[in-house]
């Protein structure tokens, strides 16, 4: 059993009728690029996801296809939804997860951080409203001045460019797989709920399959 799959398929039973832009890679990369990494910007289709091995000492950045940009003002308050898995060299033992938005003149970031696990897809839940995402000069760069609702909701009106980073670490090396990315409006309180069981149905399904 796909496992990946699988939480896909809880997910949008849990979202449903909630509007979404998803990217689940059944069949190909669907439009996905690397940004901010080389001349290279394709991604490795790996059979239902993509994934990518960092090539330059930048942060490489997974970039959503036209799907996922323009007007994007009816998921204010949603949630921007992936499952990511990866490796790298550093024992570092916190990991930054980072979620940008362009648009409207500005670069918004979202970071997230967890300890390592270089075995495991994780599920990342990035919220989409002004609290906690920064306002940015560069890609490169990860210290900003918090967002005001009224920027947060300009570059939602505009979006002009989605980037998921595929790096821990700056630098050369890291690999990242990517899967199930989801753009939602807010469910009703009855999905989140039927989301959290399916979140733990496949945290368990992933237990047992790890002791197998």
């Amino acid at each position: 059993m796909n496992l990946r799959l699988s939480f896909l398929a809880l997910v949008l039973a849990a979202l449903s009728p909630a509007a979404t832009i998803q990217s689940s890679f059944g069949s190909d990369h669907e439009g996905w690029a690397v940004v901010n990494d080389g001349g290279d910007t394709s991604v490795v289709y790996q059979g239902g996801s993509i994934a990518r091995t960092d090539q330059t000492a930048a942060y490489m950045h997974f970039a959503a296809p036209v799907a996922f940009r323009g007007d994007l003002s009816g998921f204010a308050s949603g949630v921007l939804a992936y499952d990511m898995r990866q490796t790298t060299a550093s024992a570092d033992p916190s990991w930054f997860y980072r979620t940008v938005l362009e648009g409207n003149g500005l670069l918004l970031l979202y970071t997230q951080e967890l300890g390592p696990d270089t075995v495991n897809f994780r599920t990342l839940l990035t919220p989409l409203s002004a609290d906690g995402w920064i306002v940015i000069a560069t890609l490169e760069d990860y210290l900003g001045s918090a967002a005001t609702p009224l920027q947060f909701s300009g570059v939602l009106a505009n979006v002009t460019g989605l980037y998921i980073t595929g790096d821990l670490i700056s630098g050369q090396g890291d690999f990242a797989e990517l899967d199930n990315v989801i753009l939602t409006t807010t469910p009703e309180p009855g999905t989140f709920a039927a989301l959290a069981v399916g979140l733990a149905a496949l945290a368990m399904a992933r237990r047992r399959a790890r002791r197998v």
